[in-house]
């Protein structure tokens, strides 16, 4: 499953503004949707309130599993870190899932893009 979507995605792609924004939303919405599932925000039981709580879940969920893919998948091809880091980072995204994808986002990604993606022709 993990290399059905992503075979179809070019390897350069990942170091694109566009994937970058994507993945930034995709840590956004995860870390939205976990504050307002765990807080005491009411949750009526109407049809609007059903259908924001639903889009909340569902959009967490799409955009976790995005996220933690995409960074697997960025480590794998992309990451130019040391042995140790590398093997450190994996155990992150290994156990910490979608919120290691997240910290695994902005410590790591986002610095080896800027420096990367200079030399790399995406847009």
């Amino acid at each position: 499953m993990f290399n059905f979507f992503w075979d179809r995605v070019s390897a350069p792609w990942l170091m694109s503004r566009n994937a970058s924004r994507l993945f930034g939303a995709s840590a956004i919405v995860l870390m939205a949707g976990t504050i307002l599932l765990l807080s005491d925000a009411p949750q009526g039981s109407g049809p609007l309130s059903s259908l924001f709580w639903a889009t909340v879940g569902v959009s967490a969920s799409l955009g976790a599993f995005f996220l933690w893919t995409g960074m697997l998948r960025f480590w794998r091809l992309w990451d130019t870190s040391s042995r140790a880091a590398r093997r450190v980072w994996f155990v992150v995204l290994l156990i910490g899932v979608f919120y290691g994808a997240i910290l695994y986002y902005a410590l790591v990604y986002l610095r080896l893009r800027g420096v990367t993606s200079s030399s790399v022709n995406h847009e």
